[in-house]
């Protein structure tokens, strides 16, 4: 795991090892038993770039050398383009999009994702205000038919607002629930 002076650490408490090394110990914890699923929630953050970059590698060797799957939760979509195959985009608690990480950067198809897509910071819009989500989060405890980020959605229409939508199928490997996508020429299958 990449732990210098191993030994030296077995017996220290967490608050004498930095963010990165209780990483490392969390993930050493996690993999003894090399398990076939390793559930990765939210594992670089607080820790500074070179060592999220460190915890990065770790990740890819545990896959490489254990044949283990990877389940990544994270806000970071950054780190998903680099360490990802597919992924799940979720808004209060459902799964409004999934699919190949090369699909959905290239081609969102819900309004939600378009949105966070949009907010990454890059190179080419230098000196440019970031893209931001309007509107705020809706409580969890005021459930209400049809999709839940309708609130927020600049496209939303009636039926968005009062009904729920299965995930429909766009292509093999992608899969949105939105009452707006239409994507031309392509067969739709509903889950």
């Amino acid at each position: 795991m990449g732990i210098k002076d191993a030994e030296g650490c077995f017996n220290a408490y967490p608050h004498q090892l930095s963010g990165g090394m209780r990483q490392r110990v969390v993930i050493a914890m996690a993999v003894i038993c090399k398990p076939k699923l390793l559930i990765a929630d939210e594992p670089t953050t607080s820790l500074d770039v070179i060592t999220q970059e460190q915890i990065f590698n770790l990740l890819l060797e545990v896959h490489k050398e254990y044949n283990t799957s990877i389940l990544f939760i994270t806000h970071d979509l950054e780190s998903i383009k680099r360490l990802c195959d597919r992924m799940l985009v979720m808004y209060y608690g459902k799964i409004i999009e999934f699919g190949t990480v090369y699909k959905i950067f290239s081609n969102p198809l819900h309004e939600y994702t378009k949105g966070l897509i949009a907010s990454i910071p890059s190179a080419d819009r230098k000196g440019r205000r970031l893209t931001c989500i309007d509107g705020k989060l809706p409580n969890l405890k005021d459930r209400k038919a049809g999709c839940p980020f309708a609130l927020r959605c600049k496209k939303a229409i009636d039926i968005c607002f009062k009904e729920d939508i299965s995930t429909e199928m766009y292509e093999s490997n992608h899969g949105v629930s939105c009452h707006l996508v239409d994507v031309k020429g392509v067969k739709k299958y509903v889950i």
